[in-house]
């Protein structure tokens, strides 16, 4: 069996990310779950520490196999060290995130099916509890697919 969906998604996201050369660099990670050390920022943190994703579900058939459309939604933070223009920094990062994001049409998929991706949200944040402080941007972030019931790593 392939990887679950969700996980494809993210590391599709990620993988674009990555290739759009955004401040970050290749600073972009997935999953992490310690904090991130001020030599490695600015960066770009996909579901990191404190982070979860989440799956809403509409049942568009009722026989066998249902089809079900999914709302998968996850986080996305971009992340800059808490020094002079650190908000401008961060802000001016997830403005390239949400353009190479959208701007990927067809390339975030699974399979020949493209995923789309919507941009459901913005919150800005500043961070002074961990060794260093920081300021964030973290863009909720959605992407909505098809399966059919049983088949959650295969869109149709």
């Amino acid at each position: 069996m392939a990887d679950h969906a969700h996980q494809r998604i993210l590391e599709a996201v990620q993988t674009v990310l990555i290739a759009a050369a955004t401040a970050a660099s290749s600073r972009v990670y997935l999953d992490r779950v310690d904090e991130i050390p001020a030599a490695s920022l600015p960066a770009i943190d996909i579901l990191g520490a404190g982070d979860t994703g989440e799956d809403s579900i509409e049942h568009l058939t009722v026989n066998f196999p249902q089809r079900m459309h999914h709302a998968y939604s996850f986080a996305i933070r971009c992340v800059a060290s808490q020094a002079s223009a650190a908000a401008k920094a961060s802000r001016n990062l997830a403005a390239q995130v949400e353009t190479a994001l959208l701007a990927a049409v067809g390339t975030i998929a699974i399979g020949s099916v493209a995923i789309d991706m919507l941009l459901a949200g913005v919150a800005e944040i500043k961070d002074g509890d961990g060794a260093a402080a920081m300021f964030a941007v973290r863009m909720d972030w959605q992407a909505q697919y098809t399966t059919a019931g049983g088949a959650p790593d295969v869109p149709i």
